[in-house]
């Protein structure tokens, strides 16, 4: 199976952040993944069992509900006899915390939310007991008197600090991202939005093309949910594209992601048990 489809399935479906634009990887991806948890719940599904066809690989990813869906366990069959397992807690149908174990490495990622219920911060911390080694990253968001996001800080290890100052336009959505350290902004990232203030392009300006080219492009289909997103590898020619198809209860059935050139690089078909 092609490496970017298993990565993306993994990071959207379990909310694991894996993009660079922290508005996009960490607030709609969290709001993403906490809305479908919330429709998963609401459904009685206890199990999702995600496959991928015509892979000698055989990747399978298990996600099973427990303690009236406080708790949920993910099993990722990436491979033959390898096997990575991760606990995500829920409370009040938000994320709070993710465990998980990967060889020698001990990762924890806490999500703290506001008394409106707007993420408040994430705290991520990583030990590799064979090194005796430690990591943690905090990304702490503020927000404005109306409750637009204004600004984040994102903290390594408590001393290396850099500042994004995010910019709304006039329907509250986020325009603009702009990462700024030691008084020099060094990224800055666009936000597009289609006449239902939903995200359509995602664009930074190429210095080697001279102009502004998106990294990510959304489609939607009449019920709003997203049926296409394509993902343009920055400096690249390159893209891929996913499409999405939905079952008459809005879950996700399945996910195909093909080439540039049209080939298909991956499928994944989603079944689930119920209670």
């Amino acid at each position: 199976m092609n490496k970017n489809l298993l990565i993306l399935i993994v990071g959207v479906l379990f909310y694991n952040p894996i993009f660079s634009q922290f508005y996009y990887s960490d607030i709609i991806l969290n709001e993403l993944a906490n809305s479908n948890y919330t429709l998963l719940k609401n459904a009685g599904v206890k199990k999702v069992i995600t496959s991928n066809s015509g892979d000698e690989e055989g990747v399978k990813i298990k996600q099973t509900f427990k303690d009236n869906w406080a708790i949920a366990i993910t099993e990722a069959e990436l491979s033959i006899g390898s096997t990575n397992t991760s606990k995500q807690h829920y409370s009040n149908n938000k994320i709070t915390r993710k465990e998980e174990e990967i060889k020698n490495v001990n990762s924890i990622i806490y999500y703290n939310y506001n008394e409106q219920g707007k993420l408040k911060e994430i705290i991520s911390t990583s030990t590799d007991t064979s090194l005796n080694k430690g990591f943690e990253e905090s990304h702490q968001f503020f927000y404005s008197s109306n409750g637009n996001l204004s600004s984040m800080l994102k903290v390594k290890n408590a001393t290396d600090t850099t500042k994004v100052i995010f910019i709304s336009d006039e329907n509250n959505n986020v325009i603009e991202e702009r990462w700024i350290r030691k008084n020099k902004t060094i990224e800055t990232y666009y936000y597009y939005y289609n006449n239902k203030n939903q995200l359509t392009d995602i664009v930074k300006f190429n210095l080697k093309a001279n102009r502004m080219l998106p990294e990510f492009l959304f489609e939607y289909n009449e019920q709003n949910k997203l049926v296409q997103f394509t993902q343009i590898p920055f400096g690249s020619s390159n893209y891929f594209v996913w499409k999405y198809t939905y079952n008459n209860k809005q879950l996700k059935e399945m996910e195909v992601g093909f080439n540039k050139q049209g080939e298909k690089i991956g499928e994944m078909s989603y079944r689930y048990e119920y209670n």
